[in-house]
C-alpha cells in the first residue's frame, strides 16, 4: 500500500490513550473535590494549593 505508515497508527493510538487518561484523572479529581470540599475553608485551601502548584511548579512545592 503506497503511503502506508504504521507509525501513524501507533501515534494515534498513544494519543487516544493519553487523552483517555486525562479524562479519567479529571473525573477523579472533580469527584474528590465534591467529596472533600464542602466548606468554604476547605475550598479556599484547595484553590490556594492548586494556584500555588500551578504558579511555582517544582519538586519543593510538592
Amino acid at each position: 500500500m503506497p503511503g502506508h505508515n504504521p507509525n501513524v497508527y501507533f501515534t494515534s493510538v498513544v494519543f487516544g490513550l493519553k487523552l483517555m487518561a486525562v479524562i479519567i484523572v479529571a473525573d477523579a479529581t472533580l469527584s474528590m473535590f465534591h467529596s472533600f470540599c464542602k466548606e468554604r475553608l476547605s475550598i479556599g485551601i484547595a484553590a490556594f494549593t492548586a494556584t500555588f502548584l500551578l504558579i511555582l511548579p517544582s519538586i519543593w512545592s510538592q
